[in-house]
């Protein structure tokens, strides 16, 4: 009988020891897992826009930075800092940084006058824009929520200036660069809103109205147009 008793403890006790190893394993495997989520999301710095994945396109996925250089009055670059970076805004706009180095992004929503490019003549109002997006912009952390990637590789984003002490709200870039006038909606193939076009079309129709920047010509060509007749 305590034969028979003893043979079931011991069942009972190495059923419990398979229960406490299978436990281990799995939390383990959580860990794991977890561990590369945090390197992913808090730690991995994402070096270009080659870097970005699919998924984080499909779910929309938003990354900060610093904005270090701006190339045309519609678009910018941005070097990544993870939450977890110990790179100060300072430090960065000291790196000499390269393409590799930094995210090209697409502004969302809008398209600004062509500058000059490969012996191409510069739209009317291009070089203003050019120079009031950088110096708004030029150094200033950015969040960006990516919408696609467009046929340069380009990173297509609802871009934001983050809030400041005494701004403790975001900017909208795209909405900013179309109130100042030097912003045309952009409906071409492939075009991204993110929800704002209805606020970006009041907008562009008050840069209108006040003449603001490109508006202020008494016949205004659209950058699109303008680009087609290029190719064209």
């Amino acid at each position: 009988m305590f034969s028979t008793i003893n043979h079931g403890n011991n069942r009972q006790s190495s059923h419990n020891e398979q229960i406490k190893a299978l436990g281990f394993i799995g939390l383990g495997i959580a860990s794991a897992f977890m561990g590369i989520f945090a390197h992913k999301t808090l730690v991995r710095r994402i070096k270009n826009a080659d870097m970005i994945s699919v998924s984080m396109i499909e779910r929309q996925a938003t990354i900060r930075g610093v904005i270090t250089r701006v190339g045309d009055a519609d678009n910018f670059r941005m070097y990544h800092r993870p939450l977890l970076s110990l790179d100060s805004r300072s430090s960065i706009l000291q790196k000499k940084l390269t393409a590799v180095d930094t995210i090209h992004v697409r502004l969302a929503g809008v398209d600004a006058p062509e500058t000059s490019h490969f012996g191409k003549p510069a739209q009317p109002y291009a070089n203003e824009a050019l120079q009031w997006l950088k110096q708004k912009i030029t150094g200033e952390k950015v969040a960006v929520k990516l919408l696609r990637k467009d046929r340069y590789g380009r990173v297509v984003g609802n871009a934001q200036l983050c809030a400041k002490w005494y701004r403790p709200w975001r900017k909208n870039i795209s909405m900013e660069l179309t109130k100042a006038g030097y912003g045309a909606i952009y409906e071409q193939d492939g075009a991204e809103y993110d929800g704002m076009l209805d606020k970006l079309r009041r907008v562009e129709e008050q840069a209108r109205r006040k003449k603001r920047g490109m508006w202020k010509q008494k016949h205004v060509e659209l950058p699109s147009t303008y680009k087609k007749k290029l190719r064209g």
